[in-house]
């Protein structure tokens, strides 16, 4: 009785209960209580083990009432996919963008060959979701979704944010990945219904009403589909006056897989930069969802013509580590062929990590105008540094903890738990995304030419 009016009470008060919500599936393995508690066990010990800063956008009371709701679910035989469920539903409320997860073989293999699923893109702007391509007459391009099978977007979209990872208080990474993801978060959520009831605002603002059946990946006529750029690195010159450095990846590995030296970049595109004489730089980081620290502070020293300090501690779980450890907790010089103009620099929701802890740099000093979305990492920096991995024995869910707290060297912020919130926000229109139309490049670009 006490375990049940305490699971109530945690309900109650802090708004959780660690359960999934899903209605029975077929072709779910099935786990027993004694599995997924033995699973569970392993789950908290790996965070606890691991992780350098769980409180450090939650109470460590708070997450230990979670981890309490979460166990005293665990009552009860669950599917598979309803236990993983419950593992991002607290992964996500640990507020940390670096966690991760992945689902056993087994149901990787079920969503993408048999499943029943969601049949098209959508794409959430804020409170609203549109549709960016469908092969159905009933419903064009466009359209903005109301409801589906009776639930609103606004509650579906409310609901999936629940279990996406994210640093602090940001929205940004979420409305993107659950976007992209949309009809996964369905399927984990709501099961497999052959049909989809959905009401919707067609192009010319009527409230109209179709079905459309569900069907398994294979045969869907839109993927998810996202072409790679030839290119991570890029660097071109709008006119005499204004430059437009992109750099689509930090990592080392997709860097030297494209064949693209970083550094060598750098490098020949800031002496372009000085023989040119141009006054105005736009930097793309759309998309950047980070790599090597050291790029981050490379690039800020082509933007700086004095020494600067970059991060201010790093620590893992046991130790606070050292300039012998990691070379951006030494004093950074400038490079000598700086820039010294004015810097735009372009975010969204994917600019995460090493992207991220640049921008907060660059935002800390006021060496940039910033304009587009809020970035995915936190402003005061993120947990990170290479994360280590445990698969859990009878589900084989594999999670994956990062291992060291970073803090930047970075002024106070208003918005502690959040990421670097533009000074211009800029968000495409459904137009503008279904026409390949970059408002924020050319918002920016006017910016430029207007100061």
């Amino acid at each position: 009785m006490k375990k049940v009016y305490h699971l109530l009470f945690l309900t109650l008060v802090f708004g959780v209960q660690c359960t999934s919500g899903q209605t029975e599936q077929t072709g779910m393995k099935m786990l027993t209580p004694e599995e997924l508690q033995e699973d569970f066990k392993v789950f908290k010990a790996a965070l606890w083990e691991t992780h350098p800063a769980l409180d450090r956008y939650v109470d460590k009371k708070r997450i230990n009432q979670l981890f309490d709701s979460c166990l005293l679910s665990l009552s009860k035989p669950k599917t598979e996919i309803e236990f993983y469920a419950q593992i991002k539903y607290l992964l996500s409320a640990l507020q940390d963008g670096h966690l991760g997860s992945r689902a056993s073989e087994e149901l990787n293999s079920y969503f993408s060959q048999q499943a029943l699923l969601f049949p098209f893109q959508l794409r959430f702007l804020k409170d609203k979701a549109y549709v960016v391509y469908s092969p159905y007459a009933s419903l064009e391009a466009g359209s903005e979704i109301l409801t589906i099978n009776g639930k609103s977007v606004n509650l579906l979209r409310n609901q999936f944010f629940k279990y996406i990872m994210s640093d602090g208080a940001i929205t940004s990474f979420k409305h993107r990945d659950v976007s992209i993801k949309f009809p996964f978060y369905y399927f984990m959520l709501y099961g497999e219904p052959k049909e989809f009831k959905i009401t919707f605002k067609d192009n010319a603002g009527d409230v109209k009403s179709t079905i459309i059946q569900a069907e398994k990946f294979p045969a869907m006529d839109c993927k998810f589909k996202y072409e790679r750029p030839e290119k991570l690195l890029d660097f071109t010159f709008h006119d005499d006056n204004i430059a437009i450095l992109t750099i689509r990846s930090f990592d080392y590995y997709s860097l030297r897989n494209s064949n693209e030296n970083y550094t060598l970049f750098l490098e020949d595109t800031f002496r372009k930069l000085k023989s040119k004489g141009a006054e105005k730089l736009i930097i793309d980081l759309r998309g950047n969802g980070g790599g090597m620290d050291t790029h981050g502070s490379l690039l800020y020293a082509y933007l700086t013509n004095k020494e600067f300090s970059y991060y201010k501690s790093l620590h893992n779980a046991d130790r606070q580590l050292t300039s012998s450890d990691h070379s951006n907790l030494l004093t950074q010089q400038a490079r000598s062929n700086n820039f010294g103009g004015d810097v735009y620099i372009l975010t969204d929701g994917f600019s995460f990590s090493t992207t991220a802890e640049f921008c907060s740099v660059a935002r800390s000093n006021e060496r940039a105008i910033f304009v587009g979305e809020e970035t995915a990492g936190g402003y005061y920096g993120y947990n990170s540094g290479g994360s280590v991995s445990t698969t859990l024995p009878n589900s084989n869910i594999a999670i994956y903890v990062p291992t060291i707290k970073y803090i930047l060297d970075v002024k106070p912020s208003a918005f502690p738990d959040r990421g670097i919130i533009p000074d211009h926000e800029v968000l495409p229109s459904i137009t503008d995304i279904i026409l390949n139309k970059d408002v924020q490049l050319e918002y920016a670009i006017e910016l430029a030419k207007q100061n």
